[in-house]
């Protein structure tokens, strides 16, 4: 396992590079841009790269299975911490 730092990129540089390989080939994007380009979940993840954010780095979690629940348990947290605030 290598102990050198792990390297984060942006939306838009994922989609330059994706770009790259589909014009002259996942061999030569990954020359030019470095490993990265050759990474095929990227080209899956094509569409979900260009509606996000240019300057998001990951996609990390994902979406609630219940959303109507959370909002309400936040709102109940929420309430609750108003409510310490008030107490003296």
């Amino acid at each position: 396992m290598s102990s050198g730092a792990r390297n984060s990129y942006t939306a838009e540089f994922k989609l330059k590079a994706v770009d790259y390989a589909v014009e002259n080939g996942t061999g030569q994007a990954s020359l030019h841009f470095g490993s990265i380009a050759g990474d095929t979940k990227m080209a899956k993840d094509q569409e979900k790269l260009r509606k996000c954010d240019r300057y998001k780095r990951a996609f990390r979690g994902s979406p609630p299975k219940w959303p109507a629940l959370e909002e309400e348990l936040s709102g109940c947290i929420i309430e609750e911490n108003e409510e310490e605030k008030l107490q003296p």
